[in-house]
């Protein structure tokens, strides 16, 4: 513990005057106030002290390391501190006029080691300040309908207030914000379409009060409220996979559908930030053969937002595809069975309808359904060209190329059978069934039979003469 006791000389110091008492404490202070040179809210004060360099015991002092100044508005009770490091002075800045301010000092040596306080010192700081605030830079922005912002700066912290009106005499006047700072801005109320006056005040921390000289704005047209009014929904082009919507608005707005397949909507198209009063917007990326709910959105100038009723539309259905047709054999005679296949897919549903027009006259002589094969015997020889029309599960349709099939005529033919025979006839399974027949052909010699064994027009067996 460091301890130093010898008398000092506490001396204050206002202007001219000066005043000095001695004290018996830990330290030797003297303490000085230097007045402000200009125009200030604060004071400086001195502080100083002559230390000995003996301990309490008589034994040298060489460890001293520093000193801690503390102070503040009550005896006893230091809010703040300041290092003051190995020095016999100090001056401290920005003390407030108009407070009794209480100083002590402590001594610490190199091992953090701290005496006591000093005994404790006083000053009450004079305001001296006469001059009121310097207000410059006053203008006013954000004018709106109903209100205006006013804005200034002063060389001093003051206090903020706005006096205006719609006349040069004033009338109305803000209440006080009384924060002190330099950068000032207090917001009035204002009536649409109306030319103000005004003029700020600032007063300082020592009450010296400014008032700027009038100013004048006017206040804008009284702000639009009021939404788009939406009419004329139209739904136009629709595809499998897009569709334009139009709509028409009483005033200048801008375009925008919000879509989805629910009234939850969950999807926007981009926002068309031009003010018109016919728009036109293009929805794409949709779902084939899906119905859409909607609505319109369209913002006025002053972001006043129209909305639509719910409307809702259905995308077109792709039509299936047919992969492949084929009809075999593709040349044969009169009565010859002609067995036809096909291949289709449809990417938005599934086929319902298979639809055979044997001789390309448009006709469909056949339906069979999802089965996509059937088999045809022409009776009179000629090229004909078979068509395959597919229909899927919406309604949608979509006809094959043609595939040409020639008949010949019957006088290449062999004569039919003079009889076909089978033993046994009838039996249970497994059955070894014997098959004779007996043809003959005028032009020819036979030397090949074909079997088709179940009558589904494959012929499962192949025999010859030899």
């Amino acid at each position: 513990m460091i301890k130093i006791i010898f008398n000092i000389a506490a001396s204050f110091s206002t202007g001219k005057n000066r005043k000095c008492l001695t004290l018996y404490t830990l330290l030797a202070l003297c303490l000085m106030i230097i007045p402000p040179v200009s125009h200030v809210f604060a004071a400086d004060v001195t502080l100083s002290w002559t230390p000995s360099s003996t301990n309490s015991d008589g034994s040298p002092l060489t460890d001293l390391a520093g000193y801690t100044i503390y102070y503040g508005t009550k005896s006893g009770y230091y809010a703040s501190s300041i290092d003051a490091g190995n020095v016999s002075s100090y001056r401290i800045d920005s003390l407030v006029p108009g407070f009794t301010y209480y100083f002590a000092v402590t001594a610490y040596d190199i091992s953090g080691n701290e005496s006591t306080y000093s005994s404790e010192v006083s000053k009450y700081v004079i305001d001296n300040d006469a001059s009121p605030p310097v207000i410059s830079g006053v203008y006013a922005n954000n004018i709106k309908s109903t209100s205006a912002t006013i804005n200034w700066t002063t060389d001093e912290a003051a206090d903020t207030q706005v006096e205006y009106g719609a006349t040069p005499s004033f009338g109305y006047m803000t209440p006080a914000d009384t924060s002190l700072v330099t950068n000032h801005r207090q917001t009035i109320s204002v009536a649409p379409s109306k030319q103000y006056y005004y003029r700020v005040l600032s007063r300082d921390a020592s009450g010296n009060l400014s008032f700027s000289e009038p100013f004048t704005f006017t206040s804008a047209e009284q702000a639009d409220l009021t939404p788009p009014a939406i009419y004329n929904i139209q739904i136009t082009d629709i595809t499998s996979s897009s569709a334009t919507i139009s709509w028409m608005t009483n005033e200048a707005a801008t375009s925008q559908v919000e879509y989805g397949i629910n009234t939850n909507y969950g999807n926007k198209t981009p926002h068309d930030s031009n003010l018109v009063t016919v728009h036109s917007v293009n929805v794409t990326g949709l779902s084939s053969y899906a119905t859409y709910d909607f609505r319109v959105i369209s913002l006025d100038a002053g972001y006043n937002e129209g909305l639509s009723e719910n409307g809702s539309f259905t995308t077109s259905n792709i039509a299936p595809s047919i992969t492949s047709f084929s009809g075999i054999p593709g040349t044969a005679y009169t009565n010859d069975v002609i067995t036809f296949t096909a291949s289709s897919s449809d990417q938005d549903g599934f086929i319902v309808r298979h639809q055979w027009d044997f001789d390309g006259d448009g006709n469909y002589e056949s339906d069979t359904g999802t089965v996509p094969s059937t088999y045809y015997r022409y009776q009179s020889p000629g090229n004909f060209n078979a068509r395959l029309k597919v229909t899927d599960n919406s309604g949608a349709s979509t006809v094959s190329s043609a595939k040409t099939i020639l008949i010949e005529p019957p006088v290449s033919q062999p004569s039919l059978a003079l009889y076909l025979t089978a033993d046994p006839g009838s039996g249970t399974v497994p059955l070894s069934v014997i098959f004779q027949t007996s043809l003959s052909d005028q032009n020819a010699q036979v030397t090949t039979y074909e079997w088709d064994l179940d009558g589904n027009g494959t012929y499962e067996a192949k025999t010859t003469t030899s």
